[in-house]
């Protein structure tokens, strides 16, 4: 059964949006996959809030002229990106997650998140994947 991760990072203060989804697109993206190599995720899609200032600046709120939040309120939202990393299985998913956190890779990961990304707001849960086509 295939299992995913959600990871939920947070720009730091001192960083434009821009900045902050440059530096997970160009240096934390392809670091993690390089230091991973097989046991990378089958997927790692990356979602950013559609939102006026970031890369896909917008003549209107949203996609189809949407505001970015629908429901809710604002406040609520403490996150810039949104990470689904899709494993084959408990197996892959547990390799990943004990390889990364290995010293060598865990250091140079932790180096490279903390140049864009808040690390204290990081959220990562476990979540079961269930898929409608």
């Amino acid at each position: 059964m295939v299992q995913a991760l959600i990871c939920l990072f947070s720009k730091r203060e001192d960083l434009t949006f821009n900045e902050f989804r440059e530096a997970m697109e160009t240096r934390f993206v392809p670091l993690l996959e390089k230091l991973t190599g097989p046991l990378f995720p089958l997927t790692y899609s990356r979602r950013y809030i559609a939102a006026d200032g970031n890369a896909r600046e917008r003549h209107r709120s949203g996609p189809l002229g949407l505001p970015s939040l629908i429901v809710g309120e604002a406040e609520s939202i403490t996150w810039d990106a949104l990470i689904e990393a899709t494993f084959e299985d408990d197996l892959h998913l547990q390799q990943f997650m004990s390889f990364i956190n290995e010293s060598e890779a865990a250091e140079e990961l932790m180096e490279c998140e903390s140049s864009f990304s808040d690390s204290g707001r990081l959220r990562i849960i476990v979540m079961e994947n269930n898929v409608s086509a």
